[in-house]
């Protein structure tokens, strides 16, 4: 009864669509209570929302989602190979409880090059997660496959990246990174400016999203990850926002913070 009362209100609406009755692809498991505070004057009701599991469809929102990922250069004659398998480990992780998608990187020094990454809600989940999948009898198949057959080199080793802005949309998933050398001192400099390019970014449809290295190399750094639809969507995005003036004068205000380094982009491979 609370929970169809509150979704009549505005304020709720967008939010009950989306969690409590969402569509096939974005399941979610809440548990739901309510808290009667006596030591008020009247007494109020409260509603609780726990958000307990996701789906292997679905994404990991907030400033807390942890990712480990990997990238690897397919040998000649064997990318569909290394393709297949990545999607079979894929496959192997979802019917562990574990979210786990493979990407093509399409631009940038290393086009060509497949991304297997897996995202958990926060530290502990990830590295539960991957003690499972360490300790799992699939996984000493997969070692196994891959000294009996290689099919591909590693050119980014298993690392961690935390998402410390914006949140990560399965609708969203054509990729533009920048990566820019920057001093921890000015992160939050960097946050104040990524609330001013999520703005711009929703005009166009492009969903923005702020990632930080907790592994690896250049830990001095932060990402810039511009989501899509499809590659078309974002070319036609960064027509519409990346040439106008406002755009490039906080670029401008951004080198002073860091150095741009690197860029590259991605589309979904498992689709």
């Amino acid at each position: 009864v609370g929970a169809a009362h509150l979704k009549n209100k505005p304020v709720f609406r967008d939010f009950f669509a989306d969690v409590f009755f969402p569509p096939k692809s974005r399941r979610l498991l809440i548990a739901i209570s309510f808290e009667l505070l006596t030591d008020t004057l009247p007494p109020k009701m409260v509603l609780k929302l726990n958000f307990m599991s996701y789906n292997s469809l679905n994404y990991y929102g907030g400033n807390m989602t942890v990712i480990t990922t990997n990238t690897q250069r397919p040998h000649p004659g064997k990318t569909k190979l290394q393709l297949n398998n990545m999607l079979e480990v894929t496959k192997a992780f979802g019917d562990m409880g574990i979210t786990a998608r493979v990407s093509r990187v399409v631009f940038g020094q290393n086009a060509g090059c497949l991304v297997f990454s897996t995202f958990s809600a926060n530290f502990t989940e990830a590295m539960e997660n991957t003690q499972r999948v360490f300790s799992s009898e699939m996984w000493s198949k997969v070692q196994m496959r891959l000294d009996d057959n290689p099919s591909s080199d590693i050119i980014m080793p298993l690392n961690l990246v935390r998402v410390a802005a914006g949140e990560m949309k399965p609708s969203h998933r054509v990729m533009n990174f920048r990566w820019y050398l920057m001093k921890k001192d000015k992160m939050s400099m960097a946050m104040e400016m990524f609330e001013e390019v999520k703005g711009m970014c929703e005009k166009v449809d492009v969903n923005p999203e702020l990632l930080t290295p907790v592994t690896g190399d250049n830990m001095s750094s932060m990402i810039i990850a511009y989501g899509a639809t499809s590659l078309e969507a974002s070319g036609k995005a960064f027509d519409q926002m990346g040439m106008t003036e406002e755009f490039q004068s906080l670029l401008s205000r951004a080198a002073e913070v860091g150095e741009l380094h690197y860029g590259w982009m991605t589309v979904p491979a498992d689709q």
